[in-house]
């Protein structure tokens, strides 16, 4: 069982990591702001690429819609594997 500690510890660093904590320092907001509380996980999402963009310029990038990872991850495990020595 996790100390009170240990749990506040573990759970601020998965927040440290995360969109909302940047998005609450960007427009310095409270955890209670309604501004916050009203945005939703596209609206973060958008405003961190937005800002990613602006800072970096329009990086070209390529998303294959039809890229099914877990397709591949599945091919993988078929075990058609070459042992390397």
């Amino acid at each position: 069982m996790l100390t009170a500690k240990t749990r506040c510890k573990k759970e601020g660093r998965d927040i440290a990591n995360s969109y909302a904590l940047a998005f609450r320092i960007r427009y310095n907001l409270a955890p209670t702001d309604p501004r916050y509380l009203d945005a939703t996980t596209e609206d973060i999402l958008t405003d961190h690429w937005a800002h990613f963009y602006l800072k970096n310029g329009n990086i070209d990038e390529v998303e294959d819609p039809d890229f099914n990872l877990d397709a591949v991850v599945k091919s993988m495990d078929d075990g058609d594997w070459e042992e390397v020595k």
